[in-house]
């Protein structure tokens, strides 16, 4: 046998190299589309490096063909192999390779697509700073495209982030979005995890009845597919719900089937649910068991930690810290609290960071340390504080954003009700018939009888209903009055932090030896403080809608002449009855920053005297007419606005296009701009 093998292995070596020959020959030959065809096919038949290898061939091929369309298709696909792969580190490259293409080709379908799966790459790497950049770059492209899948996907992980953040606002507003999608393409699932997570919302807002009625809805959905994370999630979440009300039993009961749908899976992550809610319940008893919560929390935070679940952790170390504490086993408590103070930190949960920390520092006061259990208090004050801004906020908009929500469950109720009143309205009917056959000489005492108790009934229940309206009436009045002062506050707390930064770049400029750094610095001071003085005018008036543009433009253009000592400068402005939103006051305002910083600086005489007028009027079709003109030398000759290099004018021409207009340049007896503009909400009819 071995004689013979020997005997055949040169015509098998060269049958080998033959057949190697004609396939790479084969290869050359065929066109890029059957290699693109080819190499998706074997992707989709889990021959991955099949897929790589055409891939690969394809993409040099296109290159020296300079085929940009399929360079990016190409690229596209070795990234997407790459993730299934699990090879993150190879396919991030492939994608943003494929993303520049794409953009390059005005395909915006691809572009949005791409970078939604660059943002999934750095969001299962827990980059969520570099996922969060992607996605809403990609929500911004993909209302232009007709691929709905991926603006549910987007949305979703979006309200993941913003939850883990506590920026519950931004969350329900991506999770309601959602479920719009994957209602409309009837993906049962995804609709019901969305319910899901908005479940979790309610319940960091303390707003139980939603959040029950959140995880019914859930689980009602989820029941129609197979059983799933979500399914075991709704029944964990709502089984907590049912503990917090005392109904013990329901409570163990659904979370005995949270439990059973892990094992069924096969997801050992969602025992640290489990675990965690054996922790919260036996931390609720009257005296809490202790050694039950060490229990558990020890088991949750094991499976939490090895499966890298870092805000489950972090959670988890919050209940063993504190029945540690309570045990007086200080150290313990101490080192547990760090390690899920630190998890908290590093991954940005500052709802679990914030029980954490009150946790933390009393166990420091107790170990004697008061400066750092002071720092920790404050710390924890300071971040409870931040959390109840953002949920202020919530609360004048959360009737807006859960409408769908609370839709859904008043179409419900409406059909209970209809089918309730018709069955009461038969049965009445049949007594009435009764009554009339028994009781026809009784018939006018009676009626008279349920006439006056109908009025009196009605009367009360009027009365009631006033009383109920009245006092619905001052909430709304109160509600709509704690919303213009902390609209209010923003406005001066954003006109503060840049007058802030402002000075910061004042302290930092007294550092500087270069001369044109300190320009460039006190350039930057001058565009924060036109941003800054429309925060404070917002702030001054009642209105925080729109800016009085004649009193802005007129203190912003004395507050620059003073700056650059222009003392004999006339300026003259006229923009009456002009009223603009803050979305186009912000991009005006550094316009006009730039162009009378540019008249003080090179237009003037060494006296430093001229004239400047500045007009701001609407034109007859809705926009808007900027007109700037100083009494200087003009620019130079020939000076092409599009191809200049100065930065003030570049900012000029950015800004003149974002707000949907065009700029243009004159020499009247001085150097003139004149720049039409559209407001908002022209600019959104246009979009």
């Amino acid at each position: 046998m071995r004689l013979k093998f020997t005997c055949l292995l040169p015509f098998l070596l060269f049958a080998s190299f033959f057949s190697n020959v004609i396939g790479a020959d084969t290869l050359r030959h065929e066109t890029p589309d059957s290699l693109l065809k080819k190499a998706e096919d074997y992707y989709f038949d889990g021959k991955n490096d099949s897929a790589i290898l055409i891939a690969n061939k394809l993409l040099e091929s296109c290159k020296l063909d300079h085929d940009i369309r399929r360079q990016a298709e190409a690229s596209f696909l070795l990234g997407k192999v790459y993730t299934d792969m699990g090879q993150l580190d190879s396919s991030t490259p492939f994608f943003i390779r494929a993303d520049s293409l794409f953009l390059l080709l005005h395909d915006t379908l691809k572009y949005g697509e791409t970078n939604a799966r660059i943002g999934y790459l750095y969001r299962i790497q827990k980059k969520d700073d570099e996922a969060l950049s992607f996605y809403l770059k990609a929500l911004s492209i993909f209302p232009k495209s007709s691929n709905s899948f991926w603006i549910g996907f987007v949305n979703d992980h979006l309200g993941h982030i913003y939850l883990g953040r506590g920026n519950y606002y931004l969350a329900l507003e991506h999770f309601q979005k959602a479920i719009r999608v994957f209602t409309d393409l009837d993906v049962l699932l995804n609709v019901g995890g969305e319910y899901n997570a908005m479940g979790l919302i309610y319940r960091k807002t303390n707003d139980q009845d939603k959040e029950k009625q959140a995880y019914i809805d859930a689980i009602a959905i989820l029941l129609e597919v197979d059983e799933s994370v979500f399914l075991a999630e709704a029944y964990s979440n709502l089984s907590e719900v049912y503990l917090e009300e005392g109904l013990t039993d329901a409570g163990f009961e659904m979370l005995e089937k949270s439990r059973q749908v892990y094992l069924n899976i096969d997801y050992p992550l969602g025992l640290c649910s489990y675990f965690a809610v054996q922790a919260f319940y036996y931390d609720n008893q009257k005296p809490p068991d202790n050694s039950k919560i060490i229990e558990f929390a020890t088991q949750g935070a094991a499976i939490a930690l090895e499966h890298e679940s870092y805000q489950q952790y972090a959670d988890a170390c919050f209940y063993l810290g504190t029945a540690y504490l309570r045990t007086n086993q200080l150290e313990e408590a101490r080192t547990i609290l760090e390690k899920g103070k630190s998890k908290a930190e590093q991954y940005g949960y500052l709802y679990e960071l914030d029980k954490n920390l009150k946790v933390l520092s009393e166990v420091y006061k107790r170990l004697n340390k008061p400066a750092l259990a002071l720092a920790l208090l404050e710390q924890h004050l300071e971040l409870k504080d931040s959390l109840s801004g953002e949920e202020k906020v919530k609360e004048f908009t959360s009737l807006d954003l859960s409408f769908r929500f609370k839709q859904e469950q008043f179409r419900d109720s409406l059909a209970q009700a209809h089918i309730k009143n018709e069955m009461i309205f038969r049965h009445g009917k049949e007594l009435k018939i009764q009554q009339l056959r028994q009781l026809i000489l009784a018939l006018a005492l009676l009626v008279v009888v349920i006439v006056v108790f109908l009025i009196i009934k009605l009367s009360r229940k009027r009365k009631a209903q006033n009383l109920v309206l009245d006092e619905k009436n001052k909430l709304i009045n109160q509600t709509l009055h704690e919303k213009e002062l902390l609209l209010k506050e923003i406005h001066h707390r954003v006109k503060n932090n840049f007058q802030t930064i402002s000075s910061l770049l004042e302290l930092q400029a007294k550092e500087v030896v270069d001369e044109q750094a300190i320009t460039k610095i006190e350039e930057g001071q001058s565009r924060i403080l036109s941003m800054s003085l429309i925060h404070q005018k917002l702030y001054q008036t009642n209105d925080f809608t729109v800016i009085d543009m004649q009193e802005y433009v007129e203190q912003l253009s004395d507050q620059i002449a003073h700056s650059y000592s222009m003392n004999k400068l006339d300026i003259n402005v006229t923009a009456n009855d002009i009223h603009l939103d803050i979305d186009t006051s912000i991009p005006l305002g550094l316009i006009l920053n730039e162009l009378i910083t540019n008249s003080c600086k090179y237009a003037f005489s060494k006296e430093k005297e001229g004239g400047l007028n500045i007009q701001i009027s609407q034109q007859g079709d809705g926009s808007y007419l900027l007109t700037h003109q100083d009494s200087g030398p003009g620019l130079p000759d020939g000076l092409d606005l599009a191809k200049v290099k100065s930065l003030g004018l570049r900012l000029v021409t950015r800004l003149a296009k974002q707000l949907h207009g065009n700029i243009r340049y004159s020499f009247e007896n001085g150097c003139r701009f004149d720049i039409v503009f559209n407001d908002t909400a022209h600019r959104k009819r246009v979009d």
